[in-house]
């Protein structure tokens, strides 16, 4: 029986997942050992938006939504900036559910500890002690970690009402991530498809490239993760990450968008399925748009490599990893 199989588009997160993998980690586990690593890596990953899809035999597929969400919970309504004002850094920064997010994927079936899966990160953050320090508090406290006063102040501290920003103690502290049933669509030749569309939603907001890691399982678990790592995030030095620019600054004379609301993120994740032989597969497509189940219909092919080539563009990279019954893995990377 092969081992799990994994695909990334991040360096990092390839090497760590293959790693977690060869010490016999299953889909979940290789998923957020890469991500860690990517984090560790790079200073805006860790915080960033992320959603996964995780399913297989036995179980129903489910989409996790980790995107960010607009900040000001518990806060009074600023006036808002006028089209004059030179708007401040920390009035685009929104509240991240990447965290919780991670520890909701690991309770649907991983083996490892978050401890254990954190390592993968602090070993890949050579060039930042305060990074690997972060990722080490979170392997230990888990959704804690923002319970910390050194970690809640060092972040209020960048993105708070003091810096013009709508981050409060509040956001950090009840920050949840969406948890939803997918139900399977049929695009032809006996194959079903779910995909993270969903999550896309409709703003003026210009996507970002995604980053992706895919895993399988000889236990008939698959898992797809895409996340988008901040491209000139606000720095905050005491923990050497960078938050992303994804809040909406509050505008004089608008209606503010609802603390909580979930900023928009694309996300280029599915999950395929065949019910003859009940094979599974992840799949996901560096830097490419959320897809609709009829893009994945029209792009299927017999070939799994032909599907691959027709969905993933311009991008650098495409993978997919696939299981059969508790039987075999395999996969595939373009």
């Amino acid at each position: 029986m092969a081992g799990t199989r994994v695909g990334a588009s991040a360096p990092a997160a390839a090497e760590a997942a293959l790693k977690c993998s060869a010490s016999g980690g299953n889909a979940i586990d290789c998923t957020v050992a890469g991500f860690f690593a990517a984090a560790g890596a790079s200073a805006g990953v860790l915080l960033a938006p992320l959603a996964a899809i995780v399913g297989g035999v036995g179980m129903r597929a489910r989409c996790i939504d980790g995107r960010a969400i607009q900040g000001g919970s518990d806060l009074p309504r600023p006036r808002g900036f006028r089209d004059e004002d030179e708007i401040p850094d920390a009035a685009h920064v929104a509240v991240s559910r990447s965290l919780p997010a991670l520890a909701l994927l690991q309770a649907y079936g991983a083996s490892r500890t978050l401890l254990a899966l954190s390592k993968f990160g602090e070993r890949a953050a050579k060039g930042s002690p305060e990074r690997a320090a972060f990722i080490a508090h979170i392997g230990r406290r888990g959704v804690a970690t923002f319970r910390s006063e050194a970690i809640s102040s060092a972040l209020l501290g960048v993105a708070g009402q003091g810096q013009g920003g709508l981050l409060s103690e509040a956001d950090l502290l009840n920050a949840r991530p969406g948890d939803d049933t997918l139900s399977f669509q049929p695009v032809g030749d006996g194959l079903e498809v779910v995909t993270a569309a969903a999550l896309r939603g409709e703003d003026s907001l210009p996507a970002r490239p995604a980053q992706i890691i895919v895993a399988a399982d000889p236990h008939g678990r698959v898992c797809a993760l895409a996340y988008l790592p901040a491209l000139d995030g606000l720095h905050v030095e005491e923990l050497g990450i960078s938050l992303p620019r994804d809040g909406e600054p509050v505008r004089r004379g608008t209606p503010r968008i609802t603390p909580g609301t979930p900023r928009p993120a694309h996300f280029p994740l599915a999950m395929l399925h065949r019910r003859e032989d009940g094979w599974f597969a992840a799949l996901g497509v560096e830097g490419g748009p959320a897809w609709t189940h009829t893009q994945v219909a029209e792009a299927h092919r017999p070939a799994l490599n032909d599907m691959l080539q027709s969905l993933r563009g311009e991008s650098e990279c495409a993978a997919v990893a696939a299981t059969v019954q508790r039987q075999l893995t395999d996969s595939v990377s373009l």
